[in-house]
């Protein structure tokens, strides 16, 4: 999963496994270790869309009835909302047009701007 904040906005984007993780009414947690301690930030599903940080831990919810659709298929990309001030996208992650080197993309999603053969 990869987190991306700014300003007051928060963007998971999550894998194909962290989307069918989440569908199946299971947490998605990231971790990054830093010198001080880890940044840990988690997605779940609940009753709606909710964000907020405690002990260091950032979690983002997500309305249930939004995941069941959401992770059934390939539309649509996002739950999208907005929680006070803060801006909130769960996203599907798309392979990059131009492959990354050392980055495993079998558990992308087929990035839909990608040239056909």
């Amino acid at each position: 999963m990869k987190l991306r904040i700014l300003d007051d906005s928060v963007r998971l984007r999550l894998s194909r496994s962290e989307v069918l993780d989440l569908g199946a009414g299971r947490r998605v947690e990231g971790r990054t270790s830093l010198p001080s301690g880890d940044l840990v930030y988690a997605v779940e599903a609940s009753a709606s869309l909710g964000v907020g940080l405690t002990d260091g831990h950032l979690l983002v919810t997500v309305p249930e009835v939004d995941v069941e659709a959401w992770a059934g298929g390939d539309e649509p990309v996002g739950i999208y909302g907005t929680v006070g001030s803060v801006a909130v996208a769960v996203e599907k992650d798309f392979q990059c047009l131009i492959p990354r080197p050392g980055v495993d993309r079998d558990d992308f999603y087929p990035n839909p701007k990608t040239p056909r053969a």
